[in-house]
């Protein structure tokens, strides 16, 4: 998706008269917040302004802001249109930062009607929600999300909590088949589908470890020894600290960092390279 760039300039009037005196002018009025810095009242070209809300990409979206050589990632909270001409008369941009994590609401759509035996039957979709609020980084905030409506029989139903693999949208982790879901909205949940080359175990122990360093970076205040950090293959293949110089890393314990639920340590000593069977009978 090309980044959408609004040129803009600080107004010097601001209250509702600034805000006429910008729309005769043919701008459109706005209003810059958020982040540690004080608002500023801002405006954008009519004809830019309709050009960027046209390409669907504007409203819900990241976007470039440019005042002279400065520019700033925003994203659009709020657009307000006249009643009858529909024609934008105010809009509100809020500062931040591009990988940070923002709450967003974005449309849900549905597909595969065709497929679902329910609607086939004469079933209707009911829909009680039309939008999603989710929290995502700010730019890689999704068009939409899709909901499959393939298998689904009259009575079935598709909660939030369903996860959708990024993927293969086909699969889909439902909260029937897996409750625990429901005690997990709202937090960040780890996903493989079969297309990447990391499991999700792997992609968990990455993030998990990743953290606890930043984590130790960010609080001083807790005292610990030299930390030595490691990446290595896979454990089920059993060979994956085969070529780890273990002097030179220099450690007198090792812990392995897997994905798991929060707040849950497990004390094991594990090979996946060894199995003793003992089989008990009559031959």
């Amino acid at each position: 998706m090309a980044d959408i760039i609004l040129d803009v300039e600080v107004r010097e009037r601001t209250g509702s008269g600034g805000a006429r005196e910008t729309r005769n002018a043919g701008k459109v009025p706005g209003i810059l917040y958020g982040g540690d810095k004080a608002p500023v009242p801002i405006a954008v070209s009519l004809n830019e302004f309709k050009k960027s809300l046209y390409t669907g990409k504007l409203a819900g979206h990241l976007v470039t802001l440019k005042y002279g050589t400065e520019t700033q990632k925003v994203i659009v909270k709020s657009i307000d249109f006249h009643p009858v001409s529909d024609i934008p008369l105010h809009f509100d941009l809020y500062r931040v930062d591009e990988h940070a994590k923002i709450r967003i609401s974005v449309p849900i759509h549905f597909k595969n009607h065709e497929a679902s035996p329910g609607l086939k039957r004469g079933g209707a979709l009911n829909v009680s929600v039309h939008e999603l609020e989710i929290l995502v980084p700010a730019d890689h905030i999704p068009e939409d999300v899709i909901i499959d409506l393939t298998g689904l029989e009259i009575g079935s139903s598709v909660h939030v909590a369903d996860l959708t693999l990024p993927g293969d949208r086909s699969q889909v982790i439902r909260v029937e088949a897996n409750p625990e879901l429901k005690r997990l909205v709202g937090c960040t949940i780890i996903t493989s589908d079969g297309t990447t080359l990391l499991g999700a175990d792997d992609k968990a122990g990455v993030a998990v470890i990743m953290e606890a360093i930043e984590h130790l970076a960010e609080h001083p205040e807790l005292k610990h020894g030299p930390v030595r950090v490691c990446f290595t293959c896979d454990e089920e293949i059993g060979h994956g600290v085969d070529h780890v110089d273990v002097d030179k890393l220099g450690a007198a314990a090792c812990y392995t960092l897997d994905g798991s639920g929060a707040d849950q340590i497990d004390v094991e000593t594990f090979s996946a390279d060894l199995a003793t069977v003992t089989v008990q009978g009559v031959n």
